[in-house]
């Protein structure tokens, strides 16, 4: 039988090689393929029960696809756990071996776990509601700058009017000054 199926074929061997070893143990013993009496003569030999099991199986992995999708993840698990050095044996006594560990540690993983909540409780700090402000706080400022380089501009424009100003004052008094100075020379050389 050529299905393809790698763990299947090995299981269809199996099972030859099985027949073949019941078939020479009953010629060993000298059991008869009808003997007479007994389970043998109402069902036959072993060696043809094994042979009807294993045309049984064949037919119900050639007729049941959920049946070979089965073998086939097992037999890709089987082959993972291969890889991996690994065995049922050997995950039960991991198991073990895990559990042990985990006992002997209890008071460490206790503080680790301890050290975990806390950061678990930092974590709201991570984002404060602020942060989601901060768009809105950017263009604040953003106005406030364009509204501050209008107000130095403004004030520049303030200081150089008022600057202009103060120079005309000053010219004025100073004018109305010698302007004074001269009616007061007037004033003192009349008689």
């Amino acid at each position: 039988m050529k299905r393809g199926n790698d763990s299947h074929v090995a299981l269809s061997s199996n099972v030859a090689e099985l027949c073949s070893r019941v078939s020479s143990c009953e010629l060993r013993l000298g059991v008869a393929p009808s003997a007479p009496g007994g389970e043998e003569a109402k069902e036959g030999p072993i060696s043809d029960r094994v042979d009807a099991l294993a045309k049984e199986v064949n037919e119900l992995f050639e007729n049941d696809a959920e049946l070979t999708s089965f073998e086939n993840q097992m037999g890709a698990l089987a082959s993972w756990m291969e890889a991996e050095h690994s065995a049922t044996s050997h995950l039960v006594l991991n198991k073990i071996v895990k559990r042990n560990y985990v006992i002997q540690r209890s008071d460490r993983l206790r503080e680790i776990g301890k050290h975990f909540g806390e950061i678990h409780a930092m974590e709201e700090h991570m984002r404060p509601p602020v942060f989601e402000e901060l768009p809105k706080h950017s263009e604040q400022l953003h106005n406030v700058e364009v509204s501050s380089a209008v107000t130095v501009g403004s004030a520049i424009k303030l200081h150089e009017h008022v600057s202009r100003l103060a120079e005309d004052y000053h010219k004025t008094v100073m004018g109305l000054n010698s302007q004074l100075l001269v009616w007061s020379r007037m004033f003192d050389r009349k008689p």
